[in-house]
């Protein structure tokens, strides 16, 4: 075979790989961007349940917003010990799940920075003080749901 076709052929099959690395990686970028994200609102068990859940996923991003007494060290010292353990009942196979939020804060504005939806896991009676703090920022759509 002649070399120059040898070459030429090297150089089709590096172009081909070096194209789909590309691609891959490209695929990779988008994948990391579609995660889903989610602040979780206070420290009652419907929040941590939500947190531990959201958190275990995969896909999923997720940070807790908990602004009163010493509520953000405390859950980040359970974090720092494992994460949040859900255990579920005999009727589901005793399955345990275990999630770890990327954050616990009492900042409002870094809590909900890139979430896309909040859920409130709070007494009814501190939504509206914690609504305000969460979306005086607000540039981006965020909804809310409360448990």
């Amino acid at each position: 075979m002649d070399p120059r076709n040898e070459r030429e052929e090297f150089e089709v099959a590096n172009s081909v790989a070096l194209e789909q690395q590309r691609e891959k990686t490209q695929k990779q970028e988008d994948v990391q961007d579609e995660h889903k994200t989610t602040c979780i609102v206070g420290a009652t068990n419907s929040a941590h349940t939500a947190a531990g859940l959201a958190a275990s996923l995969p896909d999923w991003r997720c940070s807790m917003y908990a602004p009163r007494k010493t509520w953000a060290e405390d859950i980040q010292r359970g974090l720092d010990a494992g994460g949040i353990e859900l255990i579920y009942g005999h009727d589901d196979g005793n399955k345990v799940v275990i999630g770890t939020p990327e954050l616990v804060t009492k900042d409002p504005k870094s809590a909900v920075s890139d979430a896309s939806f909040v859920i409130m896991g709070l007494p009814a009676t501190a939504y509206e003080e914690n609504i305000r703090a969460l979306f005086a920022d607000a540039e981006a759509e965020q909804e809310a749901v409360a448990l």
